[in-house]
């Protein structure tokens, strides 16, 4: 997991850097270190690499087409799907120590 969430990180550097904004860059390089933190929870137990891998291919496809709203699109999609898996682990997590909790009366 560790290796393909580096890479993760390194692929959405190098299209902010692609961009040639050097501001989003700063900006986004601490954001992805955390986000690569928390999707080691979101991915335990859970084989994503083949469905990241075809979002990256639909990003790098709307970029080279130019069509900035699908970029934009697939972005916010790629966020609001790693958001969720983050918080299904954490729920998870939640529930599994509820379950192993043991109540004094």
């Amino acid at each position: 997991i560790s290796r393909f969430l580096r890479a993760n990180t390194e692929f959405h550097l190098t299209v902010a850097q692609a961009s040639g904004n050097h501001r989003l860059v700063e900006l986004l390089a601490p954001i992805l270190d955390e986000m690569e933190r928390l999707l080691h929870l979101g991915l335990r137990g859970a084989d994503r690499s083949e469905e990241i891998t075809h979002e990256h291919r639909r990003l790098i496809s709307a970029l080279e087409a130019g069509d900035s709203g699908a970029a934009v699109q697939e972005v916010l999609s790629q966020l609001h799907d790693a958001q969720a898996m983050v918080m299904r682990a954490f729920i998870g997590g939640a529930l599994d120590s509820a379950a192993g909790a043991v109540v004094i009366a």
